[in-house]
């Protein structure tokens, strides 16, 4: 049987061997874990301006805005330091008047899982023709050392509280948390064991 998926989960489960295609081309054919490696090494970049003009669109939409890119701030690329924010540019350009435009971007492992939303409520009014570009910050602290995709949404509600998409691209842009000396009191972080998200040590109620 021969099982083709983008997700990583899935083919940990089903697979006993992988084959990694670039391009059509076989550049990996063996152990899982090895090719999972070598795929997510081969589809991780942090370029600082993401263009989503072009990218495939994977389901339908409302018309009226779409995001045009995605540029990091105050740094070269996605890549932050464990405990520190993300700081962001959204751009996207209105072919109508509309009100009310949020913003949203799924926060997930490169295996698919989810890890949180990252929310702007009633971020745009705009008019017709006209370009946006709206700074955000993003307080990721919380999250552990590891790649991780947004998956970018601009969303809207109607006069009676049903929402739908504008536009959503998936995993549209890659970030990497880096370690710094003494996270974790330099234990490998290993999210498949570990989770996402570093919570506060347990107390002892003994003491």
């Amino acid at each position: 049987m021969l099982y083709v998926s983008h997700n990583m989960n899935t083919i940990r489960r089903l697979c006993e061997r992988c084959v990694v295609l670039d391009k059509g081309k076989i550049i990996y054919n063996g152990d899982v874990e090895k090719a999972i490696e070598v795929y997510l090494g081969k589809n991780t970049k942090f370029p600082p301006v993401v263009d989503l003009r072009n990218i495939q669109r994977t389901q339908q939409h409302a018309e009226g805005i779409q995001l045009t890119s995605m540029e990091v701030l105050d740094r070269a690329d996605w890549t932050v330091n464990a405990g520190e924010k993300l700081r962001f540019i959204i751009r996207a350009k209105a072919t109508e008047e509309l009100r009310h435009v949020g913003f949203r971007a799924r926060l997930h492992c490169v295996d698919g899982t989810s890890v949180s939303v990252l929310l702007a409520r009633d971020l745009i009014c705009c008019v017709a023709d006209e370009e946006i570009e709206i700074p955000l910050e993003a307080d990721i602290s919380q999250l552990v050392p590891g790649t991780y995709y947004l998956t970018p949404s601009l969303y809207g509600v109607n006069e009676y509280g049903a929402w739908h998409f504008y536009d959503h691209i998936e995993q549209a842009v890659a970030f990497e948390v880096k370690t710094v000396v003494g996270f974790n009191e330099n234990m490998p972080w290993d999210q498949k064991w570990w989770g996402n998200i570093k919570l506060p040590e347990l107390m002892d109620l003994r003491k």
